[in-house]
Protein backbone atom coordinates (compact mmCIF):
# COMPACT_ATOMS: atom_id res chain seq x y z
CA UNK A 1 0.00 0.00 0.00
CA UNK A 2 1.66 3.08 -1.38
CA UNK A 3 1.68 6.68 0.80
CA UNK A 4 -1.54 8.19 -0.27
CA UNK A 5 -3.53 4.94 -0.04
CA UNK A 6 -2.65 4.97 3.77
CA UNK A 7 -3.57 8.49 4.03
CA UNK A 8 -6.93 8.25 2.34
CA UNK A 9 -7.66 4.97 4.66
CA UNK A 10 -6.47 7.23 7.37
CA UNK A 11 -9.27 9.75 6.40
CA UNK A 12 -11.94 7.14 5.24
CA UNK A 13 -10.99 5.85 9.00
CA UNK A 14 -11.51 8.90 11.21
CA UNK A 15 -14.51 10.37 9.37
CA UNK A 16 -16.71 6.64 9.26
CA UNK A 17 -14.56 4.22 11.41
CA UNK A 18 -14.83 0.45 10.77
CA UNK A 19 -17.96 -0.39 8.27
CA UNK A 20 -18.69 -3.39 6.35
CA UNK A 21 -17.23 -4.60 2.59
CA UNK A 22 -20.34 -3.82 0.89
CA UNK A 23 -21.12 -0.29 2.79
CA UNK A 24 -17.31 0.32 1.74
CA UNK A 25 -17.70 -0.61 -1.88
CA UNK A 26 -20.72 1.56 -2.08
CA UNK A 27 -19.84 4.63 0.25
CA UNK A 28 -16.13 4.91 -2.38
CA UNK A 29 -18.25 4.74 -5.15
CA UNK A 30 -21.06 6.72 -4.91
CA UNK A 31 -18.66 9.58 -3.19
CA UNK A 32 -16.65 9.32 -6.50
CA UNK A 33 -20.07 9.50 -8.38
CA UNK A 34 -20.46 13.04 -6.31
CA UNK A 35 -17.03 13.98 -6.87
CA UNK A 36 -17.71 13.86 -10.72
CA UNK A 37 -21.46 16.03 -9.62
CA UNK A 38 -19.43 18.31 -7.66
CA UNK A 39 -17.70 19.51 -11.07
CA UNK A 40 -21.16 20.54 -12.42
CA UNK A 41 -22.46 21.84 -9.46
CA UNK A 42 -19.17 24.44 -9.53
CA UNK A 43 -20.83 25.76 -12.48
CA UNK A 44 -24.28 25.50 -11.67
CA UNK A 45 -23.81 28.53 -9.57
CA UNK A 46 -22.68 30.65 -12.04
CA UNK A 47 -25.75 30.56 -14.61
CA UNK A 48 -27.68 33.66 -12.84
CA UNK A 49 -24.94 35.96 -14.45
CA UNK A 50 -24.80 34.12 -17.79
CA UNK A 51 -27.99 34.67 -18.15
CA UNK A 52 -27.53 38.33 -17.05
CA UNK A 53 -24.70 38.73 -19.89
CA UNK A 54 -26.92 37.48 -22.11
CA UNK A 55 -29.73 40.14 -21.45
CA UNK A 56 -31.86 38.39 -18.71
CA UNK A 57 -34.31 40.52 -17.26
CA UNK A 58 -34.86 40.22 -13.48
CA UNK A 59 -38.36 38.56 -14.42
CA UNK A 60 -36.19 36.09 -15.94
CA UNK A 61 -34.11 35.28 -13.53
CA UNK A 62 -37.24 34.63 -11.65
CA UNK A 63 -38.16 32.42 -13.77
CA UNK A 64 -34.53 31.12 -12.98
CA UNK A 65 -35.11 30.28 -9.43
CA UNK A 66 -38.33 29.18 -9.70
CA UNK A 67 -37.56 26.24 -11.99
CA UNK A 68 -35.04 25.15 -9.77
CA UNK A 69 -37.70 23.96 -7.20
CA UNK A 70 -40.17 21.87 -9.71
CA UNK A 71 -38.40 18.37 -8.98
CA UNK A 72 -38.96 19.35 -5.07
CA UNK A 73 -42.88 19.85 -5.80
CA UNK A 74 -43.14 17.10 -9.04
CA UNK A 75 -41.00 14.28 -6.66
CA UNK A 76 -43.58 12.74 -5.29
CA UNK A 77 -44.79 11.73 -8.99
CA UNK A 78 -41.53 9.52 -9.34
CA UNK A 79 -42.84 6.92 -6.83
CA UNK A 80 -45.67 6.49 -9.39
CA UNK A 81 -42.88 6.03 -12.01
CA UNK A 82 -41.16 3.35 -10.20
CA UNK A 83 -41.90 -0.19 -10.73
CA UNK A 84 -40.92 -2.68 -8.22
CA UNK A 85 -37.09 -3.46 -9.01
CA UNK A 86 -36.38 -0.82 -10.92
CA UNK A 87 -35.54 2.15 -8.72
CA UNK A 88 -31.63 2.65 -9.92
CA UNK A 89 -32.88 2.27 -13.62
CA UNK A 90 -35.22 5.12 -12.64
CA UNK A 91 -33.12 7.21 -10.81
CA UNK A 92 -30.19 6.50 -13.44
CA UNK A 93 -32.32 7.61 -16.61
CA UNK A 94 -33.08 10.55 -15.36
CA UNK A 95 -30.36 11.91 -14.17
CA UNK A 96 -28.80 11.08 -17.75
CA UNK A 97 -31.77 13.67 -19.34
CA UNK A 98 -31.31 15.89 -16.99
CA UNK A 99 -27.48 16.15 -17.36
CA UNK A 100 -27.81 16.29 -21.23
CA UNK A 101 -30.07 19.10 -20.82
CA UNK A 102 -26.88 20.76 -18.74
CA UNK A 103 -24.19 20.07 -21.86
CA UNK A 104 -27.04 21.43 -24.31
CA UNK A 105 -26.96 24.63 -23.17
CA UNK A 106 -23.26 25.24 -24.60
CA UNK A 107 -25.41 25.17 -27.87
CA UNK A 108 -27.77 28.10 -27.40
CA UNK A 109 -27.14 31.61 -27.48
CA UNK A 110 -30.97 32.96 -26.63
CA UNK A 111 -31.14 33.70 -22.66
CA UNK A 112 -35.07 32.08 -23.08
CA UNK A 113 -34.04 28.64 -24.81
CA UNK A 114 -30.82 28.75 -21.92
CA UNK A 115 -33.95 29.23 -19.32
CA UNK A 116 -35.85 26.24 -20.70
CA UNK A 117 -32.94 23.82 -20.56
CA UNK A 118 -32.50 24.95 -17.03
CA UNK A 119 -35.47 24.00 -15.42
CA UNK A 120 -35.23 20.42 -17.66
CA UNK A 121 -31.83 20.06 -15.72
CA UNK A 122 -33.19 20.54 -12.23
CA UNK A 123 -36.28 18.83 -12.99
CA UNK A 124 -34.81 15.52 -14.19
CA UNK A 125 -32.39 16.02 -11.15
CA UNK A 126 -34.37 16.38 -8.12
CA UNK A 127 -37.68 14.48 -9.71
CA UNK A 128 -35.98 10.77 -8.83
CA UNK A 129 -35.31 11.56 -5.25
CA UNK A 130 -37.66 9.66 -3.30
CA UNK A 131 -36.29 6.42 -5.48
CA UNK A 132 -32.96 7.85 -5.09
CA UNK A 133 -33.68 7.87 -1.04
CA UNK A 134 -35.05 4.01 -0.81
CA UNK A 135 -31.87 3.16 -2.07
CA UNK A 136 -29.57 5.27 0.65
CA UNK A 137 -31.84 3.14 2.63
CA UNK A 138 -31.20 0.20 1.55
CA UNK A 139 -26.95 0.14 1.10
CA UNK A 140 -26.02 2.09 4.25
CA UNK A 141 -27.29 0.60 7.60
CA UNK A 142 -28.61 2.89 9.56
CA UNK A 143 -25.96 2.94 12.66
CA UNK A 144 -23.53 3.70 9.69
CA UNK A 145 -25.73 6.22 7.70
CA UNK A 146 -25.20 9.80 8.88
CA UNK A 147 -21.02 8.93 8.95
CA UNK A 148 -21.14 7.58 5.34
CA UNK A 149 -23.50 10.57 4.05
CA UNK A 150 -20.74 12.95 5.13
CA UNK A 151 -17.71 11.41 3.40
CA UNK A 152 -20.33 11.68 0.27
CA UNK A 153 -20.61 14.99 1.10
CA UNK A 154 -17.17 16.16 1.20
CA UNK A 155 -16.87 14.19 -2.31
CA UNK A 156 -19.74 17.10 -3.80
CA UNK A 157 -18.26 20.32 -1.62
CA UNK A 158 -14.33 19.71 -2.31
CA UNK A 159 -14.78 19.71 -6.45
CA UNK A 160 -16.84 23.11 -5.99
CA UNK A 161 -13.92 24.30 -3.30
CA UNK A 162 -11.43 23.93 -5.62
CA UNK A 163 -12.90 24.14 -8.75
CA UNK A 164 -14.97 27.59 -8.51
CA UNK A 165 -12.84 30.06 -9.18
CA UNK A 166 -11.38 27.89 -11.92
CA UNK A 167 -14.80 27.50 -13.22
CA UNK A 168 -15.10 31.09 -13.26
CA UNK A 169 -11.80 31.88 -15.09
CA UNK A 170 -12.89 29.43 -17.52
CA UNK A 171 -16.00 31.66 -18.23
CA UNK A 172 -14.06 34.82 -18.43
CA UNK A 173 -11.46 33.44 -20.77
CA UNK A 174 -13.06 30.45 -22.95
CA UNK A 175 -16.77 31.49 -22.55
CA UNK A 176 -19.95 29.30 -21.34
CA UNK A 177 -20.22 27.78 -24.05
CA UNK A 178 -16.86 25.23 -23.13
CA UNK A 179 -17.54 25.15 -19.66
CA UNK A 180 -21.00 24.08 -19.76
CA UNK A 181 -19.85 21.29 -21.73
CA UNK A 182 -17.63 19.87 -19.97
CA UNK A 183 -19.84 19.75 -16.82
CA UNK A 184 -22.31 18.19 -18.25
CA UNK A 185 -19.67 15.61 -19.75
CA UNK A 186 -18.69 15.31 -16.08
CA UNK A 187 -22.29 15.15 -14.76
CA UNK A 188 -22.92 12.37 -17.13
CA UNK A 189 -19.52 10.41 -15.83
CA UNK A 190 -21.15 10.81 -12.13
CA UNK A 191 -24.46 9.10 -13.19
CA UNK A 192 -21.62 6.07 -14.95
CA UNK A 193 -20.32 5.69 -11.30
CA UNK A 194 -23.67 5.26 -9.81
CA UNK A 195 -24.84 2.57 -11.78
CA UNK A 196 -21.95 0.61 -10.65
CA UNK A 197 -23.57 0.79 -7.06
CA UNK A 198 -24.15 -2.64 -5.45
CA UNK A 199 -27.69 -2.59 -4.33
CA UNK A 200 -31.05 -5.34 -4.03
CA UNK A 201 -33.47 -3.36 -6.09
CA UNK A 202 -36.15 -5.91 -5.57
CA UNK A 203 -36.31 -5.25 -1.92
CA UNK A 204 -36.05 -1.38 -1.86
CA UNK A 205 -38.86 0.40 -0.25
CA UNK A 206 -40.10 2.36 -2.77
CA UNK A 207 -43.42 3.73 -1.69
CA UNK A 208 -46.09 6.36 -1.55
CA UNK A 209 -49.35 8.00 -0.23
CA UNK A 210 -52.00 8.02 -2.83
CA UNK A 211 -54.13 11.10 -1.27
CA UNK A 212 -52.96 14.26 -0.07
CA UNK A 213 -55.54 14.59 2.39
CA UNK A 214 -52.69 14.03 4.90
CA UNK A 215 -51.48 17.57 4.40
CA UNK A 216 -54.77 19.07 5.55
CA UNK A 217 -54.82 16.58 9.09
CA UNK A 218 -51.55 17.42 9.65
CA UNK A 219 -52.26 21.39 9.63
CA UNK A 220 -55.86 21.36 11.49
CA UNK A 221 -54.15 18.56 14.24
CA UNK A 222 -50.82 20.02 14.82
CA UNK A 223 -50.83 23.84 15.39
CA UNK A 224 -47.06 23.76 16.29
CA UNK A 225 -46.06 21.99 13.48
CA UNK A 226 -48.52 24.18 11.09
CA UNK A 227 -47.26 27.35 13.51
CA UNK A 228 -43.11 25.60 11.95
CA UNK A 229 -44.48 25.85 8.13
CA UNK A 230 -45.58 29.38 8.71
CA UNK A 231 -42.19 30.08 9.92
CA UNK A 232 -40.43 28.19 6.99
CA UNK A 233 -42.46 30.21 4.33
CA UNK A 234 -42.03 33.58 5.85
CA UNK A 235 -37.99 32.64 5.67
CA UNK A 236 -38.63 31.19 1.93
CA UNK A 237 -39.85 34.80 1.25
CA UNK A 238 -36.70 36.55 2.95
CA UNK A 239 -34.38 34.56 0.94
CA UNK A 240 -36.86 34.41 -2.25
CA UNK A 241 -37.56 37.75 -2.99
CA UNK A 242 -33.80 39.56 -3.36
CA UNK A 243 -32.49 36.30 -4.69
CA UNK A 244 -33.30 37.27 -8.87
CA UNK A 245 -31.98 40.88 -7.80
CA UNK A 246 -28.40 39.98 -6.55
CA UNK A 247 -26.90 39.33 -10.41
CA UNK A 248 -28.34 42.88 -11.35
CA UNK A 249 -26.07 44.49 -8.40
CA UNK A 250 -23.24 42.17 -8.80
CA UNK A 251 -23.37 42.67 -13.22
CA UNK A 252 -24.84 46.25 -13.16
CA UNK A 253 -24.03 48.47 -10.31
CA UNK A 254 -20.53 46.41 -9.21
CA UNK A 255 -19.13 45.11 -12.50
CA UNK A 256 -18.01 41.94 -11.19
CA UNK A 257 -16.52 39.75 -13.53
CA UNK A 258 -16.98 35.55 -13.61
CA UNK A 259 -13.60 35.35 -11.67
CA UNK A 260 -14.70 37.68 -9.33
CA UNK A 261 -17.73 35.99 -8.53
CA UNK A 262 -15.84 32.53 -8.18
CA UNK A 263 -13.65 34.26 -5.55
CA UNK A 264 -16.98 35.30 -3.55
CA UNK A 265 -18.17 31.36 -4.30
CA UNK A 266 -14.96 29.98 -2.79
CA UNK A 267 -15.97 32.09 0.65
CA UNK A 268 -18.67 30.68 0.66
CA UNK A 269 -18.60 27.00 0.03
CA UNK A 270 -15.58 27.39 2.74
CA UNK A 271 -17.70 28.61 5.40
CA UNK A 272 -20.51 26.40 4.53
CA UNK A 273 -18.01 23.52 4.76
CA UNK A 274 -16.37 24.99 7.99
CA UNK A 275 -19.97 25.29 9.34
CA UNK A 276 -21.62 21.62 9.00
CA UNK A 277 -19.16 20.62 11.96
CA UNK A 278 -19.95 23.16 14.02
CA UNK A 279 -24.21 22.82 13.16
CA UNK A 280 -24.16 19.48 13.43
CA UNK A 281 -22.76 19.50 17.24
CA UNK A 282 -25.11 22.30 18.04
CA UNK A 283 -28.22 20.24 16.79
CA UNK A 284 -27.45 17.37 18.62
CA UNK A 285 -27.05 19.76 22.15
CA UNK A 286 -29.68 22.74 21.19
CA UNK A 287 -32.11 21.06 18.60
CA UNK A 288 -32.94 21.56 15.03
CA UNK A 289 -35.74 23.86 15.54
CA UNK A 290 -33.20 26.31 17.41
CA UNK A 291 -30.61 25.80 15.21
CA UNK A 292 -32.79 26.52 12.17
CA UNK A 293 -33.68 29.89 13.89
CA UNK A 294 -30.25 31.06 14.53
CA UNK A 295 -29.96 30.76 11.18
CA UNK A 296 -32.75 32.23 9.95
CA UNK A 297 -31.38 35.54 11.69
CA UNK A 298 -28.19 34.96 10.47
CA UNK A 299 -29.16 35.03 6.79
CA UNK A 300 -30.28 38.67 7.39
CA UNK A 301 -26.79 39.65 6.78
CA UNK A 302 -26.70 37.81 3.66
CA UNK A 303 -29.06 40.72 2.12
CA UNK A 304 -28.28 43.51 3.95
CA UNK A 305 -24.50 44.40 2.20
CA UNK A 306 -26.44 44.25 -1.17
CA UNK A 307 -27.66 47.54 -0.14
CA UNK A 308 -24.76 49.53 0.57
CA UNK A 309 -21.68 47.56 -1.44
CA UNK A 310 -19.96 49.61 -4.12
CA UNK A 311 -17.21 47.25 -4.57
CA UNK A 312 -17.26 43.54 -5.15
CA UNK A 313 -15.35 43.02 -1.68
CA UNK A 314 -18.48 44.37 0.32
CA UNK A 315 -20.16 41.61 -0.57
CA UNK A 316 -17.96 39.20 1.34
CA UNK A 317 -20.12 39.26 4.82
CA UNK A 318 -23.08 38.60 2.32
CA UNK A 319 -21.84 35.50 1.13
CA UNK A 320 -19.81 34.39 4.40
CA UNK A 321 -23.35 35.09 6.12
CA UNK A 322 -24.38 32.79 3.39
CA UNK A 323 -22.59 29.96 3.88
CA UNK A 324 -23.55 30.07 7.52
CA UNK A 325 -26.98 29.88 7.13
CA UNK A 326 -27.18 27.30 4.42
CA UNK A 327 -25.16 24.95 6.34
CA UNK A 328 -27.95 24.76 8.97
CA UNK A 329 -30.66 24.78 6.91
CA UNK A 330 -28.73 21.46 4.56
CA UNK A 331 -29.08 19.76 8.10
CA UNK A 332 -31.67 21.18 9.90
CA UNK A 333 -34.89 21.24 7.67
CA UNK A 334 -34.99 17.26 7.65
CA UNK A 335 -34.13 17.04 11.25
CA UNK A 336 -36.46 19.46 11.91
CA UNK A 337 -39.51 18.01 10.60
CA UNK A 338 -38.55 14.82 12.17
CA UNK A 339 -38.34 16.42 15.47
CA UNK A 340 -41.37 18.00 15.23
CA UNK A 341 -42.99 15.09 13.68
CA UNK A 342 -46.02 12.38 15.06
CA UNK A 343 -43.59 9.64 15.35
CA UNK A 344 -45.95 7.12 13.87
CA UNK A 345 -46.24 10.19 10.86
CA UNK A 346 -42.76 10.88 9.86
CA UNK A 347 -43.06 10.23 6.36
CA UNK A 348 -46.09 12.42 6.36
CA UNK A 349 -44.36 15.19 7.66
CA UNK A 350 -41.55 15.22 6.06
CA UNK A 351 -43.31 15.03 2.45
CA UNK A 352 -45.51 17.80 3.92
CA UNK A 353 -42.29 20.34 4.40
CA UNK A 354 -40.71 19.55 1.33
CA UNK A 355 -44.12 20.04 -0.50
CA UNK A 356 -43.93 23.77 1.09
CA UNK A 357 -40.14 24.22 0.57
CA UNK A 358 -40.90 23.60 -3.19
CA UNK A 359 -44.56 26.22 -3.48
CA UNK A 360 -42.88 29.05 -1.96
CA UNK A 361 -39.74 28.59 -3.86
CA UNK A 362 -42.31 28.54 -7.46
CA UNK A 363 -43.54 32.24 -5.93
CA UNK A 364 -41.31 33.73 -3.80
CA UNK A 365 -38.79 35.03 -6.77
CA UNK A 366 -41.50 36.95 -9.11
CA UNK A 367 -42.62 39.21 -5.23
CA UNK A 368 -39.08 40.71 -5.71
CA UNK A 369 -39.54 40.97 -9.67
CA UNK A 370 -43.04 42.51 -9.21
CA UNK A 371 -42.65 45.09 -6.59
CA UNK A 372 -39.25 46.61 -8.70
CA UNK A 373 -41.99 46.55 -11.51
CA UNK A 374 -44.56 48.59 -9.93
CA UNK A 375 -41.87 51.32 -8.94
CA UNK A 376 -40.22 49.75 -5.43
CA UNK A 377 -36.69 50.93 -5.10
CA UNK A 378 -34.17 47.90 -4.60
CA UNK A 379 -33.22 49.22 -1.29
CA UNK A 380 -36.55 49.03 0.08
CA UNK A 381 -37.39 45.27 -1.40
CA UNK A 382 -33.87 44.26 0.48
CA UNK A 383 -34.88 45.95 3.77
CA UNK A 384 -38.41 44.17 3.53
CA UNK A 385 -36.90 40.46 2.99
CA UNK A 386 -34.25 41.49 5.80
CA UNK A 387 -37.44 42.49 8.17
CA UNK A 388 -39.05 38.79 6.61
CA UNK A 389 -35.87 37.14 8.12
CA UNK A 390 -35.99 38.71 11.31
CA UNK A 391 -40.13 37.62 11.63
CA UNK A 392 -39.01 34.20 10.59
CA UNK A 393 -36.24 33.62 13.32
CA UNK A 394 -38.97 34.93 15.63
CA UNK A 395 -41.54 32.07 14.82
CA UNK A 396 -39.06 29.71 15.20
CA UNK A 397 -38.21 30.71 18.15
CA UNK A 398 -42.21 30.22 19.23
CA UNK A 399 -42.22 26.89 17.90
CA UNK A 400 -39.27 25.75 20.08
CA UNK A 401 -40.67 27.11 22.83
CA UNK A 402 -43.60 24.93 22.15
CA UNK A 403 -41.40 21.90 21.55
CA UNK A 404 -39.63 21.94 24.68
CA UNK A 405 -43.17 22.51 26.48
CA UNK A 406 -44.45 19.11 25.10
CA UNK A 407 -41.47 17.83 26.47
CA UNK A 408 -39.87 16.86 22.65
CA UNK A 409 -36.03 18.16 23.74
CA UNK A 410 -35.01 14.97 23.52
CA UNK A 411 -33.08 14.70 20.05
CA UNK A 412 -32.19 10.72 20.94
CA UNK A 413 -34.89 9.44 18.65
CA UNK A 414 -33.72 11.28 15.64
CA UNK A 415 -31.77 8.62 14.83
CA UNK A 416 -34.42 5.77 14.79
CA UNK A 417 -36.82 8.32 13.00
CA UNK A 418 -34.77 8.89 10.37
CA UNK A 419 -35.43 5.29 9.25
CA UNK A 420 -38.48 6.24 7.75
CA UNK A 421 -37.69 9.03 5.67
CA UNK A 422 -36.64 9.49 2.33
CA UNK A 423 -33.02 10.73 2.07
CA UNK A 424 -32.40 13.86 0.00
CA UNK A 425 -29.72 14.21 -2.56
CA UNK A 426 -26.64 15.04 -0.93
CA UNK A 427 -25.52 17.44 -3.52
CA UNK A 428 -28.53 19.47 -3.41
Amino acid sequence: MDSAQLLWMRIENAVVGPVSDGVRYNMRTELSSQVAYGVLTAVVGFLPLVLVRLGSSAAMLAILTASSYLGNILASFCLFLTRPGRAKRVVAASWIVSRLMFAAMALVSRDITLLILAALFWLGDQLPLPAYGAIIQSIYPAADRGKVLAMVRLGTTLPILILTPLAGWLLDHAGYRLVFLLAGAAGLLGVALFWRLRVDEAALPVRCTRSLGYAGEILRGDPRFTLYMVGLTVYGLSALIPYPLYPLVQANRLRLSYEDLGWLNLVYGLIRVAFYFFWGRRIDRWGPVRCLQLSFAVSVMTILPYVWAGSGWMLVPSFVAYGISMSAIDLGFISAAIHLADPQRVSEYTALNYTVIGARGMVGPFVGVALLALGMPLTWILLLAAALGLASAGILGAVDRQARALGRADFEPLRQRAEEVSLEHPAQ
